[in-house]
């Protein structure tokens, strides 16, 4: 029962660093509105606003933000969400497959940032 309050600790301390120094998410696809789709994209979140996104040759990861790996996977607005842009809310999910094919995409999301925090979407495998 001891080891409780260390993990509550523990995951007070990590969110607040994601907040504090931002996320990248790096390699997924992004999914834009009217624009084919930007593949291995980098998306920059800084407190609750998306900072930058672009490829990887275009957009810089700084130092000391939290990496969520987009290898294969698909950034796209969360469901309710504006288009992601720059200075935009940084509302978006990660999903492991294509949202163009169908919202079931969104039945199981890899990751959820919603006000600029990682929020949790399911445990790790």
């Amino acid at each position: 029962m001891r080891r409780r309050p260390v993990a509550v600790l523990v995951g007070l301390a990590l969110s607040a660093r994601v907040f504090a120094d931002g996320l990248a998410v790096v390699g997924a696809t992004w999914i834009r509105a009217s624009d084919p789709p930007l593949e291995d994209s980098v998306l920059v979140v800084e407190h609750d606003r998306i900072k930058a996104i672009g490829t990887r040759a275009e957009v810089p990861i700084p130092k000391g933000v939290v990496i969520v790996d987009g290898r294969g996977r698909y950034v796209a607005p969360a469901e309710g969400s504006a288009a992601l842009a720059v200075g935009a809310a940084a509302d978006f999910v990660v999903l492991d497959r294509d949202p163009r094919r169908g919202k079931s995409a969104y039945a199981r999301p890899y990751r959820i940032v919603k006000g600029g925090r990682l929020v949790p979407a399911r445990p790790e495998p």
